[in-house]
């Protein structure tokens, strides 16, 4: 309701189909923590494709998808280290690749394609 007709909005969701939470799912677990992709504040998880489908089933058209690698230089700060880095480079480039395996998070740009209103006028919601 807040955003303007043809309005644009970025939404950043964690990726659970990430390789390190089916790693974990390997291993028999799924616990929450106070931060990353099982963050317990996390109300529903969503892969590439239901991500995708939740923004166009609330009427949006995706413009653009990113995603970012696993923070390995913010959670691990030994990763900044000139040998460790690379592994961060190589993460970036296959979460460039194969956002749903590597993507960390998914990023989206994403047009509002609902025709509404304008306020005070007198037009009725098209669907």
């Amino acid at each position: 309701d807040y955003l303007k007709p043809g309005g644009r909005i970025i939404v950043s969701i964690p990726n659970v189909a990430h390789w390190s939470v089916r790693l974990h799912l390997l291993t028999g677990r799924f616990d929450y923590g106070d931060k990353g992709i099982l963050d317990k504040t996390h109300v529903r998880f969503f892969t590439l494709r239901t991500a995708r489908n939740l923004l166009r089933q609330a009427n949006y058209k995706i413009l653009r998808t990113e995603s970012t690698p696993l923070p390995l230089m913010d959670v691990l700060p030994v990763f900044r280290l000139f040998p460790l880095r690379l592994i961060h480079w190589i993460d970036v480039a296959l979460s460039t690749v194969w956002k749903g395996l590597f993507g960390y998070q998914f990023v989206f740009l994403a047009e509002d394609t609902l025709t509404r209103p304008v306020a005070g006028s007198t037009m009725t919601d098209s669907r």
